[in-house]
């Protein structure tokens, strides 16, 4: 069942598939549920090379030609609705494959391009933002090509409605800000914001745990520690909410 599935690990993403199913993402694998019963429990086999890379999962994503990607602790996973298997993308010694194994986030724009976040881990100490050239292809490991546009571990993506796409950072780099028009030119335009005891609008802590694009086409970033931070277009500073226990209307 689902709770025994789920029992005892976090339950990180639920996401709906397009026949009315639902994608659980956990710490312990990928469920599929179908009807309100668990149809398929996808976890890593060491003896099948195309299980679930790892069980630790990162977060889920479903692109404009309707795959699914899992981004997990060790690899970045392709889902193969055929073979009910994966395709996994990890770093090897190719100067195009994806710069690292921790696979945080991942997000598509516009004009289809996609782009992957990469964390730092023990194994491969190369996080950075990862652009996925020929994710449209579903090539194969070794046919995969991938580009880094900046360093630094990056915990999470989003794209808004103006081409710019922020990359929340882990280990307190902050958050980035690229406008994608510049991604081909020589002189790539990117912005990144930190924290500043001298300004008290700016954001309340270097670390990105969550990214959010509303209806106003403002930007929410959630911080570890340091509360919810609002970017908006209009009124350009960073606003900060926190939690207060003595206030009567605080989160």
């Amino acid at each position: 069942t689902l709770l025994e599935a789920t029992r005892g690990f976090n339950t990180v993403q639920i996401l709906p598939d397009t026949d009315g199913s639902l994608w659980v993402a956990t710490e312990n694998g990928l469920l599929l549920l179908k009807n309100d019963t668990v149809a398929h429990w996808f976890r890593n086999d060491e003896n099948a090379p195309n299980s679930l890379s790892n069980n630790h999962i990162r977060s889920l994503y479903r692109d404009t030609k309707n795959n699914l990607w899992v981004a997990t602790f060790d690899g970045l996973n392709l889902y193969n609705p055929d073979k009910k298997d994966f395709t996994v993308y990890y770093p090897g010694d190719a100067p195009q494959s994806i710069s690292g194994n921790d696979i945080w986030d991942l997000v598509e724009d516009d004009e289809g391009r996609m782009f992957v976040a990469v964390g730092s881990s023990a194994s491969y100490d190369k996080p950075g933002l990862n652009q996925f050239l020929n994710f449209d292809q579903r090539p194969s490991p070794k046919e995969a090509a991938f580009k880094v546009i900046i360093r630094g571990s990056i915990n999470k993506l989003l794209v808004d409605q103006q081409q710019r796409l922020w990359a929340g950072h882990g280990g307190s780099g902050g958050l980035s800000v690229i406008h994608l028009n510049s991604l081909h030119k020589s002189d790539l335009v990117h912005f990144n914001y930190k924290h500043s005891h001298h300004n008290s609008k700016s954001l309340t802590d270097n670390t990105i745990s969550a990214l959010f694009l509303d209806n106003n086409k403002d930007v929410w970033i959630g911080t570890y520690g340091g509360g919810t931070n609002l970017y908006s277009p209009r009124i350009k500073p960073f606003h900060n909410y926190d939690l207060n226990t003595q206030a009567q209307h605080s989160l």
